[in-house]
């Protein structure tokens, strides 16, 4: 798995480092986006979760009926 990258409108292309997930809970959908440290509490909105990405698990086993998200 390649790192993720930042997603912030605007800036130059660069990897998101630290990491970081900014979640929007919108009328109709969820929005998520990377961020690094330097624009997470940038990109504006209103209501949105940021949280911390600590690391990356590569897994090719199906998952657990408890951990699939249905749309």
């Amino acid at each position: 798995m390649d790192r993720p990258r930042c997603q912030y409108k605007g800036a130059l292309p660069h990897p998101a480092k630290p990491a970081y997930v900014l979640i929007w809970e919108l009328p109709t959908h969820t929005v998520a986006k990377w961020s690094c440290a330097e624009h997470r509490f940038k990109f504006g909105g209103r209501g949105h979760w940021i949280t911390k990405v600590e690391g990356f698990w590569e897994d090719d086993a199906k998952p657990a009926d408890d951990e699939v998200i249905e749309p």
